[in-house]
């Protein structure tokens, strides 16, 4: 088995000719070389190859009580998806200036729908963790709506 990194891919691709980027398009797939990682991950397991993480399954989970289980694997994935997403920008709460974007949902008779997304430069304080921020408005209004049932689990 051939493993490739994606970072390797895409430099690969970014470097190749006409031709080069036809033929790695068609050995890859067009979704491995994208260059923006919002393009790469639509769910949970693509965040967990993007991050090099063994997936898990809510059965994993039965260690917590039962009316738990579904909320701590959501969480679970979503700090994957943010992981993946934020590659290797991390949330320093010690520096007020850093902007931390997170999405803000509104109740709705059919569950919490994406509603926009805020940022926050306090040095302390959170919504909902540290680890569920972006350091724009672009991805956290990405992650906002395109995982919208991951959300309503963790906040229903």
């Amino acid at each position: 088995m051939l493993t490739i990194k994606s970072e390797n891919a895409l430099k690969a691709y970014n470097d190749a000719d006409k031709d080069g980027k036809k033929l790695l398009i068609n050995l890859l797939g067009r979704k491995f070389l994208a260059e923006d990682v919002l393009d790469r991950i639509d769910s949970y397991l693509d965040a967990c190859e993007e991050t090099g993480q063994e997936p898990l399954k809510l059965e994993q989970f039965n260690f917590l009580p039962e009316e738990d289980r579904e909320f701590h694997y959501a969480i679970h994935q979503m700090t994957t998806i943010y992981r993946a997403v934020n590659k290797d920008w991390k949330a320093n709460y010690d520096d007020g200036s850093q902007p931390k974007w997170g999405p803000w949902m509104k109740k709705t008779s059919s569950g919490f729908v994406f509603s926009l997304s805020r940022f926050g430069n306090a040095s302390t304080g959170t919504r909902l963790g540290s680890r569920l921020c972006t350091s724009d408005q672009k991805n956290s209004d990405a992650v906002g709506k395109k995982f919208i049932d991951i959300w309503n689990k963790i906040l229903s």
